[in-house]
C-alpha cells in the first residue's frame, strides 16, 4: 500500500499478528510491517489504569501496556499474542522495559515475589505523586 495516506498524529497503532488481516474499523486503516508484525493504524484508546487495578504478572501487564498504546486491539486476547512475551521478541522486551520505566517513575508499583508483577499506583499527574 505505497499510496496509503500517512496516519494522523492522533491515530494509535493497532497491531495485528503476523500476516493476519486488519481488524475491521470504521475508517480505512493504513497497514505497515514492523518487526515481523503486520500493523494498522486507527483511533484507539484503552485506559492502562483500568487494566492494572490488581497485581498483574509482567506479561499480562505488558499486554495491557500494548493495548493502551494501540499495539493490540480490543479483539486481541492475551492467548492470541502471548508468543510476543514468551519468546525472544523485540516488542515483548520493549513493552517490559516500558513497565520498568513506569515503575521507576512511580506510575506503577512493582514486586518480584511471587512473580514479577505490576500494579497501577494511583499516580496523580496534577500533583506528581501517588
Amino acid at each position: 500500500m505505497a499510496n496509503a495516506a500517512a496516519p494522523k498524529a492522533s491515530d494509535r497503532l493497532l497491531a495485528v499478528a503476523a500476516d493476519r488481516p486488519a481488524t475491521p474499523t470504521t475508517s480505512v486503516p493504513t497497514r505497515k510491517r514492523l518487526a515481523g508484525l503486520s500493523v494498522c493504524w486507527q483511533d484507539h484508546f484503552v485506559d492502562l489504569s483500568e487494566g492494572l487495578t490488581g497485581w498483574t504478572d509482567w506479561d499480562g501487564a505488558a499486554f495491557e501496556v500494548g493495548r493502551s498504546l494501540g499495539i493490540f486491539g480490543e479483539s486481541d486476547t492475551f492467548t492470541k499474542v502471548k508468543w510476543v512475551f514468551w519468546s525472544d521478541n523485540p516488542l515483548g522486551k520493549a513493552l517490559h522495559e516500558v513497565l520498568l520505566q513506569l515503575a521507576a517513575a512511580g506510575v506503577l508499583e512493582r514486586r518480584e515475589e511471587p512473580d514479577e508483577q505490576f500494579l497501577w499506583s494511583g499516580y496523580d499527574l496534577q500533583v506528581g505523586s501517588t
